[in-house]
């Protein structure tokens, strides 16, 4: 048996103090032929693991819960060959997973707390249902006070069953806190340096996790959690729909066009550390955006081509909604839009509703000083430059990215606005 096939038989035991002392400082003197017990055996084969591995691992008392390394989950590295973009400024990497699973609310479920949490309360950054009911209740005394004990009580999400940690992360007890099951987990740092003290109790009535977080103690939090009261507030959750994510074929331009550079879903942490309904699904081959350029002796064209998910109908962003309406027609065999964008651009836009979303090309040029290659003129997009946009539009092939699990989202309670 490997040393995971181990970890994974046994990571349920929870042997005493006693038991371990006996297997480790067996009593010698008294001796019998009989079969050793079940209960021995089972704790030897624990010792076993450890023995093999130089490591004791913890068993989860609650199974609704899981701890695990978030090492996995990493930031994507830009596919363009020239990293155009990257994020110098990243976070922390993620240091571990929080996971509960069995999370089955039907409604969403708030709580109530006593009058003398209203004092405290940040309205700003509070989030109530009907009833008076909140579904996260956030305390800031002094907002003006980097050091003011902040403390959120919220009920989490039923999607969010995963949620990552950016600093060291572990369980300190798993124990029955108001008769609800409440596991106390410490993140040993946050981005303010503070030491996060985490409580995560279950309510299996409900079908609900609630997350109460404190920079003070666990005292503070332990309060919290006595001090709340669960309701259903009635309202529905929306029910669940298949999780998709698009994408778009790369982009071929014509004889003296160049891409630049460009974005594909590889690059974009929500899908590729999602985990996908085909794990061999090239996300490299799905792009969601770029740039391209032709140089013309002192004249710089360029087209950019977009991608916007979760529409309903055209976006209207500012060049567009200040910009000049030209005409509207099709293209690939969906409807399109030609405005003259408050920029200066040539913007089409193709919607897809099959898909919910849009498509968008933005062309233009610009003059180049022939001395010092500065941009002198900036002009909207001539006869030859919204052919060649109208003609990328056309060719493009969209992609779609079925999810079957959403990737982990970070752990951040006292995020506000």
């Amino acid at each position: 048996m490997e040393r995971e096939d181990y970890q994974k038989a046994f990571s349920w035991l929870e042997p005493s103090q006693e038991a371990v002392e006996a297997v480790l400082h067996p009593q010698t003197e008294k001796t019998t032929r009989g079969r050793p017990r079940l209960g021995t055996v089972l704790i030897a084969a624990v010792l076993a693991v450890v023995l093999l591995t130089g490591t004791a691992f913890a068993a989860n008392r609650f199974h609704w819960f899981n701890l695990g390394s978030g090492e996995t989950y990493t930031y994507p590295v830009n596919t363009d060959p020239e990293d155009f973009g990257k994020d110098e400024n990243l976070p922390p990497d993620p240091q571990g997973l929080l996971r509960f699973d069995d999370v089955h609310a039907e409604h969403y479920i708030g709580f109530t707390l006593p009058a003398s949490y209203e004092a405290e309360k940040d309205a700003l950054n509070c989030w109530l249902l009907q009833g008076g009911l909140y579904r996260r209740y956030y305390r800031n005394p002094d907002p003006g006070d980097p050091t003011s004990p902040l403390l959120t009580v919220e009920i989490l999400n039923t999607e969010l069953s995963k949620l990552l940690t950016r600093y060291p992360t572990e369980t300190v007890k798993e124990e029955l806190l108001n008769g609800f099951e409440t596991v106390w987990v410490r993140i040993n740092g946050s981005p303010d340096g503070r030491t996060q003290y985490c409580l995560f109790q279950k309510n299996e009535d409900l079908g609900c996790v609630a997350a109460i977080t404190s920079t003070l103690s666990f005292a503070d939090a332990e309060q919290a959690a006595r001090d709340m009261v669960y309701a259903d507030s009635g309202i529905p959750i929306p029910t669940e729909k298949e999780l998709i994510r698009y994408g778009f074929r790369p982009v071929k331009p014509s004889e003296g066009w160049t891409v630049d550079y460009h974005d594909s879903q590889a690059d974009h942490w929500q899908v590729a550390n999602a985990t996908l309904a085909d794990p061999d699904q090239d996300l490299t081959e799905a792009w969601v955006s770029a740039y391209l350029y032709c140089e013309e002796e002192t004249r710089h064209s360029h087209i950019g081509i977009g991608m916007t998910e979760n529409l309903d109908t055209f976006e209207n962003s500012a060049p567009v909604e200040h910009g000049e309406l030209l005409k509207t027609g099709t293209l690939c065999g969906h409807e399109a839009r030609w405005v003259l964008g408050a920029n200066g651009k040539m913007i089409i836009q193709v919607y897809f509703p099959e898909y919910r979303l849009q498509l968008e090309a933005n062309a233009g040029y610009h003059d180049l000083d022939p001395a010092t290659g500065r941009v002198l003129h900036d002009h909207p997009a001539d006869e030859a430059q919204v052919q060649e946009a109208e003609r990328l539009l056309e060719s493009i092939e969209i992609i779609p990215i079925p999810i079957a699990e959403e990737a982990p989202v970070d752990f951040m309670p006292f995020a506000v606005g």
